[in-house]
């Protein structure tokens, strides 16, 4: 998924009530689209499925300055690639998205490896761009052989994270890791390296599933 567009507008008539939006090619159609604010338009593409929303930030310059805050990740080779089976178009459609999203207002985000180790060299730099100070939901499909960093749970991610689910890797909480302040929803299955329950380790408070 090429995210390098051109946009092409034409202001020259301050009375047009219509904007033109398009890839900046004079060989493709262009398309006029109505004048709206920008929190218009934003509130708009946070509304689309996130493929739809992918694709319409490549077709015009509005929805591309409003996908670096588009505001649910959904990262599963299931949705991403015609072939689950094909692993280096899924990491290269992850890295086309991370890259081009800023990391600001992303609150939910859901990422499922299904199993696959070969995923495993590239979760770190992901994590690092996609769990940002803000984000609320984290549901995370990873493998045995990965141990989560706990370094991604910064203090403005630990303000804000309210709900989280990991399945699948190694979780080794050390005891500086702050509390989870806004966490009202705790789900770790297949998780290892705990040894204790959940509700004992004191990141978690007093909340215990």
């Amino acid at each position: 998924m090429g995210m390098q567009c051109e946009q092409t507008l034409d202001r020259s008539e301050p009375r047009a009530s219509c904007q033109r939006d398009g890839d900046g090619d004079s060989r493709h159609e262009e398309t006029w689209i109505p004048y709206l604010p920008e929190d218009i338009w934003r509130h708009i593409h946070s509304l689309m499925p996130m493929d739809a929303a992918a694709r319409a930030a490549c077709l015009s310059h509005t929805f591309l300055n409003s996908w670096r805050c588009y505001p649910r990740l959904d990262l599963d080779p299931g949705t991403l690639c015609s072939k689950k089976t094909d692993e280096k178009h899924f990491r290269c459609r992850v890295d086309s998205i991370l890259r081009n999203h800023s990391g600001i207002g992303l609150k939910i985000l859901k990422l499922n490896l299904w199993l696959r180790k070969s995923y495993v060299p590239y979760l770190d730099s992901w994590l690092q761009a996609a769990v940002t100070p803000g984000i609320e939901e984290l549901t995370l499909w990873l493998c045995e052989e990965y141990n989560f960093p706990c370094s991604v749970l910064s203090d403005g991610v630990r303000d804000s994270v309210r709900s989280l689910q990991l399945i699948f890797c190694t979780f080794r909480p050390k005891s500086e890791l702050g509390l989870l302040r806004s966490l009202t929803r705790l789900s770790l299955c297949y998780v290892g390296g705990i040894g204790v329950p959940s509700f004992q380790l004191p990141c978690f408070g007093a909340l215990g599933h």
